[in-house]
């Protein structure tokens, strides 16, 4: 809510035309003084000396007092930059800002780039005003108008972003803008004439792997497009869909509690909705951490023996003998146990997540396996198809479902864990060989065999991290 209101009293700007020439209007909800003393109300610690010296700063633009000479530009209430995608390309895009005296916050700021695109009425306006010495800011509310001279130089930047734009397609200009979203540097609302295409993400048909696996769906889903889907009766909190260039997921804005439930019930219907669920119980947004999305088609061709094999032989040339008592020679996949898919009903209660506030994630998919190479990986060296290509593996042989993610981090519940000693201690050896604990030690196959039964960890197995057991598997890896 207070988000909403911040935008609510921010400013527009607008370059407008008439008989004098070219000016930017600015307009606000509410007279910026009046708008002002609303912030301060919001402030946590008052200060009432100062608010009033910010206060007057604004009632004195309010009464006129700042029109009553020529400004420079730029200052501390007007400016209209250029940038350049890299420091030896050249300029492309004008940016105006504006701010309101006394706004230390600049909670009443406004700043929105203009669209430079040949034939454009903003590009029309600018290059007319590139040819002016001054320009008017006028503030549509107040009543009041500052006069600004315009330096040779800054007009020239003006002319070279606006020839820089007649020369391209509308495609790079399109891309150049994906580039700015992308990095931060701008957000829709200040491209306001940027409508954007996203590109739809096709519904993949799989047929289903050989060995039966806990959930799958023959056809993938769509990305959710509303701020607040419905999948399988449940009623999810606003959220969007990322990443921005090509969605391949939806996530929810804010922590839902007891999301765990909430995946289960979503996961029952997986074979209808082709929607996968997951939790994200990180802090910060998965944007901040995951490359662009993988598809399935390159987790097809991957053999994952020889991922294994690859990581087991890096751990055979050490000396300390971690890979006793297999050797050096690496085992194979371990043998699988009966995978019963009524048996998954809700891996989240068996990962013992059914209770905890997270963010939802929900991802079209065939498999949960896939989901780690469809949100982008998980932050790490390895690759993100070789990851789902392991998972798959561990899913048709162990009913390995994936119920959380977060950088470094996927979180398996496991449905058909290993039985026999033997088949426990090929199990570990591949675990050790694609993503080890944090501590490795003489001794760790057998502690990690020991575990993966059920059985007491034997001593030095604290190391662990706590959630590793028989039937919930991190796979994780550490700096």
């Amino acid at each position: 809510m207070d988000e909403e209101r911040d935008v609510a009293r921010r400013l527009t700007i607008e370059l407008v035309e008439d008989v004098a020439g070219v000016r930017i209007d600015v307009t606000s909800p509410q007279r910026v003084d009046l708008a002002l003393r609303e912030v301060h109300t919001g402030f946590a610690h008052r200060n009432p000396d100062f608010e009033a010296r910010w206060l007057e700063a604004a009632e004195a633009l309010v009464r006129g007092d700042e029109g009553s000479r020529e400004r420079s530009h730029p200052d501390s209430l007007f400016q209209a930059t250029v940038s350049a995608p890299r420091r030896d390309a050249p300029w492309d895009v004008v940016e105006l800002r504006v701010s309101v005296p006394g706004d230390i916050t600049g909670a009443l700021s406004a700043h929105r780039y203009l669209n430079l695109a040949p034939q454009s009425e903003e590009s029309r306006l600018l290059t007319a005003l590139a040819e002016q010495e001054t320009v008017r800011l006028r503030w549509i509310t107040e009543g009041v108008e500052l006069l600004y001279r315009l330096s040779p130089e800054q007009r020239d930047y003006w002319r070279q972003a606006l020839a820089t734009n007649e020369a391209r397609t509308d495609e790079e200009r399109h891309a150049r803008y994906e580039e700015m979203l992308a990095s931060g540097h701008a957000t829709l609302s200040e491209l306001p004439f940027y409508r954007r295409v996203t590109p739809r993400r096709p519904r993949r048909t799989a047929e289903p792997p050989a060995s039966p696996i806990p959930f799958f769906a023959k056809r993938s889903g769509d990305v959710p497009g509303a701020r607040r889907p419905t999948i399988a009766g449940v009623r999810l909190p606003p959220g969007r869909r990322a990443p921005d260039s090509r969605p391949s997921y939806w996530i929810c804005d804010e922590p839902l509690e007891a999301a765990g439930d909430a995946a289960a019930t979503i996961a029952r219907a997986f074979a209808e909705t082709g929607l996968w669920p997951l939790l994200w119980p990180w802090d910060e947004d998965p944007a901040a951490y995951l490359d662009q999305p993988i598809e399935p088609d390159r987790v097809d061709v991957i053999d994952v023996e020889s991922v294994l094999r690859r990581g087991w032989d890096r751990l055979a040339a050490h000396p300390a003998g971690l890979v006793e008592p297999v050797g050096p020679r690496f085992p194979g996949l371990a043998a699988g146990s009966l995978v019963d898919p009524a048996a998954a009903r809700d891996p989240f209660q068996l990962a013992e997540l059914d209770s905890v506030a997270a963010r939802l994630m929900v991802v079209p998919c065939n498999r949960p396996a896939d989901c780690i190479a469809l949100i982008g990986g998980l932050a790490v060296e390895v690759d993100g198809a070789e990851i789902s290509a392991v998972i798959r593996s561990w899913e048709e042989r162990f009913g390995a479902v994936l119920v959380a993610v977060e950088p470094s981090l996927g979180t398996l519940a496991i449905t058909s864990p290993p039985g026999a000693p033997e088949q426990a201690l090929a199990t570990a050896a591949e675990q050790l060989a694609f993503c080890p604990p944090e501590t490795v030690e003489p001794g760790i196959l057998e502690q990690l065999a020991s575990i993966l039964v059920g059985q007491a960890a034997l001593p030095g197995a604290a190391h662990f991290p706590p959630t590793l057991s028989a039937s919930v598997w991190p796979v994780a890896w550490y700096d």
